[in-house]
């Protein structure tokens, strides 16, 4: 949760739209599905701010990439940066990535099978690399379960 990011207003929207498209029939067992993502989600950023590095870590799945906008300047074009998932855990076991707070809200959760997507706001206080890293924005990630597990396999944080 970078505050660099800027969502990719079109990419946002698909995401939307795919997961209002393909959500399933309310089930208990969707609903369930449901609760649980946004308590893992919850609790993935929290860990954050805990420094729970191993909690943190077993959230993203081994392939996590965080994909975000790096603004324009006047030198260069705006352009798309990622993190890896080993990256984002070293910088939070490291203290180079540090929150002070996260909150989010207004998740919204669509399922199909062992696929979510998530859609929420955030806001943050942190610092990376030293450099103030607090924002206020929308997120989109895609969450997929794994041996009973929901874990994180990408994310947009604008």
């Amino acid at each position: 949760m970078r505050s660099v990011f800027i969502a990719s207003a079109c990419g946002a929207v698909v995401l939307t739209q795919l997961g209002a498209r393909f959500r399933p029939a309310a089930s208990a067992a969707g609903a369930d599905d449901v609760q649980a993502v946004i308590a893992r989600d919850n609790a993935c950023a929290q860990a954050t701010v805990d420094h729970e590095v191993e909690l943190f870590a077993d959230c993203l799945a081994t392939g996590f990439v965080e994909e975000y906008i790096q603004p324009a300047t006047s030198t260069q074009p705006a352009q798309w940066k990622t993190v890896k998932r080993d990256d984002w855990v070293e910088g939070v076991r490291k203290g180079t990535d540090k929150y002070d707070y996260v909150h989010l809200r207004d998740q919204e959760v669509h399922i199909q099978g062992d696929i979510a997507t998530l859609t929420g706001s955030y806001s943050q206080k942190a610092t990376s690399n030293g450099k103030d890293n607090s924002a206020d924005g929308m997120y989109v990630e895609t969450w997929i379960k794994q041996q009973g597990h929901w874990r994180l396999i990408n994310g947009i944080f604008p």
